[in-house]
């Protein structure tokens, strides 16, 4: 391909499509994952018996944490549905977002492990690092070393993404 043919390269075409699956289908897993989560923690027994300071399973700083931690979840869910209009309006700043985000949740992801081995001290590795946050965190190592450097230097990404 000559240096001339380079203008023909927009559109969700290539590797794009790819990029398009992931950012059509992302805001529905999260919203469904994060439900499911947050259904099981904010469980009536399973909030008393944790945030309860007379429960033997007091946990110091849970409500906190938690409440923290969805929140943070239901603006990355906003911010994954408000990428999805970016991508398909082809606007410029769709790539620069795009990349704040996946780092974002990738230094998320580790705080929020972080967070949970200062509230339960006595989990082991396996119990952090259950096969679910593997697949989370291998997913995001990808995208910074796979779709961060795409979406900086794709030709394609450069002539769609121009509204």
């Amino acid at each position: 391909m000559s240096i001339t043919d380079k203008g023909e390269l927009k559109g969700i075409g290539g590797w794009l499509i790819l990029v398009a699956i992931g950012v059509t289908v992302s805001p529905f897993v999260a919203v469904v994952m994060d439900y499911a989560s947050s259904s099981q923690t904010f469980n009536t027994e399973v909030w008393s018996a944790l945030t309860d300071s007379n429960s033997p399973v007091y946990t110091p700083y849970f409500a906190l944490t938690v409440s923290l931690e969805t929140i943070i979840r239901i603006i990355i869910d906003a911010y994954l549905f408000y990428l999805m209009y970016l991508f398909y309006s082809k606007k410029s700043g769709f790539p620069t977002l795009f990349i704040r985000l996946v780092f974002f949740v990738f230094i998320f992801t580790i705080v929020d492990i972080i967070a949970v081995i200062f509230l339960f001290p006595d989990l082991t590795a396996e119990d952090l690092f259950d096969p679910l946050t593997i697949r989370s965190i291998g997913q995001l190592i990808f995208a910074i070393l796979v779709w961060v450097p795409y979406m900086q230097t794709s030709v394609r990404v450069k002539n769609t993404f121009i509204n």
